[in-house]
């Protein structure tokens, strides 16, 4: 019993982020769009991979 309470609020507290988190932040078209997906520019981390020169090597 004390396990189907434990996944039922599991449940729910997912449910409830991915309703009330994004609305808090302006809704998911404003999280994708400030996202830069199919941006013409590339960040600047896959710019530096490509050259060769990676900051961990």
């Amino acid at each position: 019993m004390i396990a189907f309470i434990k996944d039922t609020l599991v449940y729910v507290t997912v449910i409830v982020a991915i309703i009330c988190i994004p609305a808090g932040l302006g809704g998911w078209g404003h999280i994708f769009g400030a996202s830069h997906f199919g941006s013409a520019t590339a960040p600047i981390w896959a710019t530096s991979a490509t050259s060769g020169s990676l900051p961990w090597s």
